[in-house]
């Protein structure tokens, strides 16, 4: 199911050029495994694309690593990719009851 919604998202945001098909494989892989190493590779190397900071905060999140989201947010103040993460946070912070950050 990740990967249907990935690659719906990935088509409805018309990313896919020649140039970057392999790297959003890639990503999409990374993503579906949770290979926190890959992404954040995949998210420095493509600074001006705000997909891979996106997934990488997501797979972050995921692994109860809030860091990466909390950042993102903030470097992307809107969008479907900030109002996904920030939602995202808000419910990890209140699962995980942690109310300082």
């Amino acid at each position: 199911m990740k990967n249907l919604i990935l690659s719906i998202l990935l088509l409805n945001l018309g990313i896919c050029s020649a140039s970057t098909t392999p790297q959003l494989l890639t990503a999409a892989q990374a993503y579906s495994k949770s290979d926190l190493t890959a992404l954040s590779y995949l998210s420095q190397n493509n600074p001006k694309s705000n997909f891979f900071s996106y997934l990488n905060a997501g797979a972050n999140l995921t692994k109860s690593n809030p860091k990466e989201a909390n950042s993102f947010v903030l470097s992307n103040p809107s969008g479907y990719f900030h109002n996904d993460i920030s939602h995202r946070l808000l419910d990890y912070y209140f699962n995980n009851q942690d109310w300082n950050n």
